[in-house]
């Protein structure tokens, strides 16, 4: 069995109330709650929250409600403790142990429904594989990032094999690197609960290379996924149609 599984906590920072704010017409949660119930290949889907108001629109778009504990949804918490908590409920409660995880998360509205297929599809071929992690080419390289010590000293991010000076090296001789977008994740239960990780010790990549691909975390970000979902046609330059 496939799952979706959609993290949503009331408090949010960069945009105060996000998941409830309206976005192309709808609570920015109901993107990705329409996004998993669409999708034919996820059977059941979930939203996790502390929150009432989520909740309640979570369950009049058709998704199931888990409802998580305020220790869980504190600005430290981790994607693996809360999806522990939701797989332990759900085997708890309900006898379920999914063998798919779907992690959508509700700031990424904007999705490819072919995208999301091809994840959980790579991730069912592959049994070796622990995981599927969606990932974009990186716009700036870490060969040419630096961290820096209390004495100003520059300290290299990266080195290669290749080059004794990476950072003096033209980019386009560099090693391609890739950004984990977050725009879908997919694991295995047994990740979960027994390797006690999101993602294990294989993790497997699909190249997103839609665009625009936009991830909501400030308000103006969340002002361009408007314009985005409310007129596709003048955003869309890939050439796809995009899914909620």
């Amino acid at each position: 069995m496939t799952i979706g599984v959609i993290p949503a906590r009331g408090r949010s920072k960069g945009v105060v109330r996000k998941n409830v704010r309206v976005v192309g017409g709808k609570p920015l949660i109901v993107h990705s709650i329409d996004h998993s119930l669409s999708c034919p290949l996820i059977e059941a889907t979930y939203v996790v929250t502390d929150d009432p108001e989520i909740a309640q629109i979570s369950l009049d778009a058709g998704a199931k409600v888990i409802d998580e504990p305020k220790a869980l949804a504190e600005d430290w918490s981790t994607d693996y403790q809360m999806l522990l908590y939701t797989l332990t409920v759900l085997d708890t409660y309900q006898d379920l142990r999914p063998e798919l995880i779907v992690h959508l998360r509700p700031t990424h509205p904007v999705r490819e429904m072919d995208e999301t297929i091809q994840a959980i599809t790579l991730l069912a071929h592959h049994p070796e594989a622990d995981a599927v992690r969606s990932v974009s080419l990186a716009r700036e390289t870490p060969y040419k990032m630096w961290t820096m010590d209390s004495t100003s000293r520059l300290v290299p991010v990266m080195t290669t094999s290749d080059y004794a000076e990476p950072w003096n090296i033209q980019r386009q001789r560099l090693p391609v690197v890739y950004w984990q977008n977050g725009c879908v994740d997919v694991t295995r239960w047994n990740t979960v609960m027994k390797l006690q990780s999101m993602t294990g010790r294989m993790i497997l990549g699909l190249l997103i290379e839609s665009d625009p691909h936009v991830e909501i975390d400030t308000e103006e970000s969340l002002r361009r996924v408007d314009e985005i979902l409310r007129r596709p046609e003048e955003h869309d330059v890939s050439g796809k149609r995009w899914s909620s």
